[in-house]
């Protein structure tokens, strides 16, 4: 059995982005002008840099992972295709697009419990911040200070600031 080539699998994902004119000012609106489709995610990046170097021709270049029957999932098997990498190993399903969503929205939800753990104590935190912010100071600066004479001279005699091993 002949085992050549190079897969890689992972995640396929498809990135929209919107173009637009200017960035608006804050409470304000903008105008998307145009929308650019591309793929992303580690597997494709790996697989169109080298399909880019022409290493497609030496060695055959193989797509794994699941991506979904709806529009996404056609965009990546065309794309797939256009770069010359064989998709063979791409399993296209429902229940692959429905696992991998509902994933995303555990991991949404997941945050946001993450999130609810950290506010209180972020809130802790910062009350002990304000207290060592509202605390007087100990330590204050005379109401008459005395007045700088550049004549005097501050000597530091027997310092030495090498550590014991320095040269």
């Amino acid at each position: 059995m002949d085992r050549r080539g190079i897969i890689s699998a992972g995640t396929w994902l498809v990135d929209n982005v919107k173009i637009i004119g200017q960035y608006p000012a804050r409470g304000n609106l903008t105008t998307i002008t145009r929308v650019e489709t591309g793929l992303g995610g580690c597997s494709h990046n790996v697989l169109a840099d080298l399909a880019g170097l022409g290493l497609g021709a030496a060695l055959p270049l193989y797509a794994g992972g699941c991506i979904g029957r709806d529009a996404f999932g056609s965009y990546i098997e065309r794309e797939i295709e256009r770069l010359g990498i064989d998709a063979g190993n791409m399993q296209v399903g429902d229940m692959m697009a429905f696992i991998q969503y509902t994933m995303q929205i555990i991991a949404a939800f997941l945050m946001i419990s993450l999130i609810s753990v950290m506010l209180p104590r972020a809130s802790v935190s910062a009350g002990r911040i304000q207290e060592i912010l509202d605390t007087e100071p100990a330590v204050r600066e005379p109401e008459t200070p005395a007045d700088f004479d550049p004549a005097q001279v501050l000597e530091l005699q027997l310092l030495d600031l090498m550590g014991e091993k320095a040269e």
